[in-house]
């Protein structure tokens, strides 16, 4: 009896231990990718179809949980897609969606402001980071400044040369605010596990094609 119930003890430990990773690592990104390529091969019409979309309580940034564990059972709202980020040097290649709730930053780039529009004033993204370094916005911390952040819609691609990499307070909403004449990406995600920081990157308009 003292042998079976060390087994199931040892058993419920050895789950424990191995369910982050194994979620982490194995299960989400599998279901993730999924969802990710399913939204990333939306038509050009379609994408033009969503953006006269408009959606109710899109900005809860008071309700953004920290994620240790990503979640693969998630429903996914295509009609909120609204074209595609590209970072080539971190391999980053997400949908952008509209709106920056817990749903859109478990599954891509989340858009922080209302009215913003790709190539103009400051285009600001956000996303989840995740203990799979290779998921979500969790690389941008490798980004270095010169590397090119491509986002796209129905009609043009977008390029952008990052300028700057810093690590703030999540107190600094100015961060996303519109700076001068010049066309900018930022983009947000939390720097530490804890979520007590933000990076930030910025990137420069250079090109619309």
């Amino acid at each position: 009896m003292r042998k079976k119930l060390g087994l199931v003890l040892l058993l419920i430990g050895i789950l424990i231990i191995t369910y982050q990773p194994i979620m982490n690592h194995v299960i989400s990104p599998y279901f993730l990718k999924r969802a990710q390529a399913n939204m990333l091969q939306l038509s050009n019409e379609q994408l033009r179809e969503n953006q006269t979309i408009s959606f109710d309580d899109a900005f809860r940034f008071e309700d953004i949980d920290q994620v240790s564990v990503l979640d693969p059972f998630f429903t996914v709202d295509t009609s909120r897609v609204l074209g595609e980020i590209s970072i080539p040097s971190v391999h980053i290649h997400l949908p952008i969606l509209y709106g920056t709730t817990n749903e859109t930053l478990k599954v891509g780039a989340g858009t922080m402001k209302p009215e913003q529009k790709m190539g103009a004033g400051n285009y600001a993204l956000a996303s989840h980071n995740s203990r799979n370094q290779a998921l979500l916005f969790a690389p941008l911390r490798k980004m270095e400044e010169g590397d090119t952040i491509y986002i796209r819609d129905d009609r043009y691609t977008y390029e952008y040369e990052m300028i700057s990499k810093e690590i703030v307070d999540p107190t600094r909403v100015d961060v996303i605010e519109d700076r001068g004449d010049t066309p900018i990406i930022t983009l947000v995600s939390c720097y530490s596990e804890d979520g007590s920081d933000r990076i930030i990157i910025t990137g420069e308009l250079v090109n619309k094609k």
